[in-house]
């Protein structure tokens, strides 16, 4: 997996997966019933592992695309 993110993007994914994770797992801890909580709290992981990983498959698809669309023409 070659990196495909900047260190500022990845710094900026770190730290906004550990905001999401935190606040939506301290919520969890007082409604443990709540499913959107849990959603939150994937949501904050995946952006913590694309900023760790410095890889986010989302931006790679994009640039895929682009490639081929560069080719054909």
């Amino acid at each position: 997996m070659k990196p495909n993110l900047g260190l500022m993007e990845a710094l900026i994914r770190i730290a906004c997966g550990m905001t999401i994770c935190t606040v939506a797992g301290s919520l969890y801890a007082r409604k443990p019933w709540s499913n959107m909580l849990l959603l939150g709290i994937m949501f904050g992981g995946m952006k913590l592992g694309s900023g760790i990983l410095r890889f986010c498959p989302v931006t790679y698809m994009c640039e895929q695309q682009d490639t081929h669309k560069e080719k054909a023409e």
